[in-house]
């Protein structure tokens, strides 16, 4: 089954070496998007000195989504708004995960009271530089741009290592230019849906 429109395409594929049965799911992205995506690849290929296909080109003009969910279930608008909720979770993550280091802390001999500790403790930052990308999005609304939430749990975690007690948290108070969104990125930021589903 092949479902068609100006802007979507929704058919069943197969992925892999054991052509293993899915349904793809291709939505076409904003323009803006399109371009952008175009750019970053152009510039990759000519680093590399490749030359851009037709396909390739044409790539940059669509989301895709694999999945195994029966358009019974879900149609392409929903699969389209699910990506988008799963893709902010993955945001959260990255920026947890850079914001903590939790890498290098994770990675060496432990016990289980140790990692739970570390869970709970990476959880506590987490809701609280949750809480200061919402207000630096308020205080900074006025701005061209938007706040990034890696660059914000970066900043806020050598805040947090440099400061001498914990009430200096309250004085945090990071320049536009440490937590802006990079120029290319400054499409609808994902971070708006979590922050959403969290207010």
């Amino acid at each position: 089954m092949v479902m068609h429109q100006a802007s979507t395409i929704d058919m069943q594929v197969t992925l892999g070496k054991g052509a293993k049965p899915a349904r793809l799911v291709a939505i076409t992205t904003k323009p803006e998007i399109a371009e952008k995506n175009l750019r970053e690849v152009t510039e990759n290929a000519h680093k590399r000195r490749h030359t851009l296909t037709a396909a390739q080109k044409e790539r940059c003009r669509w989301h895709l989504v694999a999945t195994n969910v029966p358009a019974e279930k879900m149609d392409t608008q929903a699969v389209a708004d699910l990506y988008t909720c799963r893709w902010n979770i993955e945001i959260i993550f990255r920026a947890w995960k850079q914001g903590m280091s939790l890498s290098s802390a994770l990675d060496r001999k432990s016990n289980e009271h140790h990692l739970q500790a570390l869970v709970l403790v990476a959880m506590i930052y987490q809701v609280l530089a949750l809480g200061i990308v919402e207000l630096l999005r308020a205080k900074f609304e006025r701005n061209k741009g938007q706040v990034s939430l890696e660059k914000t749990f970066s900043d806020f975690e050598e805040f947090i290592i440099e400061s001498s007690i914990l009430a200096r948290v309250e004085h945090y108070d990071p320049s536009w230019l440490d937590v802006r969104m990079d120029p290319h990125n400054d499409s609808q930021p994902l971070i708006l849906t979590w922050l959403t589903l969290l207010s």
